[in-house]
């Protein structure tokens, strides 16, 4: 890990927050914090299954607020829950210090936070983070109205449980965002052997802790839910604030629900093939 990207966990888990004034200015746009500027922290890897693959939310980029923190993820995650206005009850799994500062802000949300590891990432995720495995979730069934779990299930080994456990705690009505890194170029998911080393994982699947590398087939692995693919409708819209046109927001729900929405609209994979 070198230059920009320790610098970029460094403001991470100190919290460190550049103030806005101090931030050159730009034609870009942090959606969260609202600062304008076109420089930007960089995050995710530059090895041989991001370049091979070309995957989706794991490959290396400038897309870090200097301000806040938010990723690209959080800033597209944002300006769609503006669009769809969720209420009730809510749970956030390995939650985001940007994104949960967002949904802080809602006063029609009941925010629930959970991470399997709740030791030195407190000081990434806040004190106000309980225990939680979500192959084994401690809450009764059909509680909660969201459930938002952004590039959580590929550190996942027993994937199916934890989509059940999804399904059971949420309302009938109730709907969840998955976000993984996942790869166009892939039709079948590549699953690690268990006798993989880290090096051996991160060189196939992208990261050293990742269990799988997602390829078309989530849609079919991930069957109990019904599932709904967003991209924006306007494209200018992803340079504005930095975001990756090719990353869709994947919403998984009980039952189907078409609404039509101010910004985003339901796409196919082939549509996103050809932005």
């Amino acid at each position: 890990m070198h230059g920009t990207s320790f610098f970029c966990v460094i403001l991470i888990l100190v919290e460190f927050r550049i103030p806005s004034i101090l931030i050159p200015k730009g034609e870009q746009q942090c959606n969260i914090c609202g600062v304008q500027t076109s420089l930007w922290l960089t995050r995710g890897h530059n090895n041989h299954a991001t370049q091979k693959y070309d995957i989706i939310g794991g490959k290396k980029r400038k897309v870090n607020c200097l301000n806040c923190g938010s990723s690209d993820r959080d800033r597209l995650l944002k300006y769609f829950f503006d669009d769809i206005t969720p209420i009730g009850n809510l749970l956030h799994v390995a939650p985001e210090k940007a994104l949960s500062r967002y949904f802080k802000g809602k006063s029609n949300l009941n925010i629930t936070k959970i991470d399997k590891k709740v030791g030195w990432y407190k000081l990434v995720y806040g004190y106000n983070v309980k225990y939680g495995d979500l192959t084994k979730l401690p809450f009764d069934d059909g509680c909660f109205n969201w459930v938002v779990a952004n590039h959580v299930l590929e550190h996942i080994k027993d994937e199916q449980q934890a989509i059940h456990e999804i399904y059971r705690v949420l309302k009938q009505d109730g709907k969840a965002i998955l976000q993984i890194p996942f790869s166009f170029k892939i039709k079948s998911t590549i699953d690690g052997e268990c006798h993989w080393t880290s090096t051996e994982r991160e060189s196939q699947l992208g990261q050293k802790d990742h269990v799988r590398l997602y390829g078309l087939d989530f849609l079919k692995r991930w069957n109990l839910f019904h599932i709904q693919l967003y991209l924006l409708k306007d494209i200018n819209d992803y340079e504005r604030f930095n975001l990756n046109p090719q990353e869709p927001v994947i919403l998984v729900s009980k039952t189907i629900e078409t609404k039509e929405l101010k910004h985003f609209k339901s796409i196919r994979f082939e549509e996103i093939l050809k932005t």
